[in-house]
């Protein structure tokens, strides 16, 4: 279900009980954003939630979940990558690799986040604990 933030005199269509848009309508200022994540997206976009659910996704790409998972992995992406793809600016993301760093999610080696089977596994934890909230 999606929930759509539109001006006035602009429509939207709705088929079998969902909205859709027409992506022409954008020039009108119309925003679509599920509406599920609309309802939890203080917890589900916060910058940590954000930051661990990209480490969770490189460690199951690399191999974390295998039968023979890596001693621990680093992630070879720069700051400014990191908040490209993530998507909060440079230094909320500081702040945030800070705070996580601290609370043992990961390690910083040479300036990249590294991590072990042991804090990606926690991550996960503390991934699915943020979601039923």
């Amino acid at each position: 279900m999606w929930l759509l933030h539109q001006p006035q005199g602009c429509g939207a269509l709705a088929l079998g009980g969902h909205k859709y848009f027409d992506p022409g309508l954008q020039a009108c200022g119309i925003q679509a954003v599920p509406l599920l994540l609309h309802q939890r997206c203080k917890a589900l976009l916060s910058p940590a939630y954000l930051l661990l659910d990209y480490i969770a996704r490189y460690g199951r790409q690399s191999g974390m979940e295998s039968q023979r998972p890596p001693e621990s992995l680093t992630v070879n992406r720069t700051r400014q990558l990191l908040q490209e793809e993530i998507g909060v600016n440079v230094k909320t993301l500081n702040r945030t690799i800070r705070q996580l760093k601290e609370e043992g999610f990961f390690t910083i080696c040479k300036g990249k986040l590294s991590f072990t089977r042991e804090q990606y596994l926690r991550a996960i934890e503390w991934l699915e604990a943020a979601k039923d909230k």
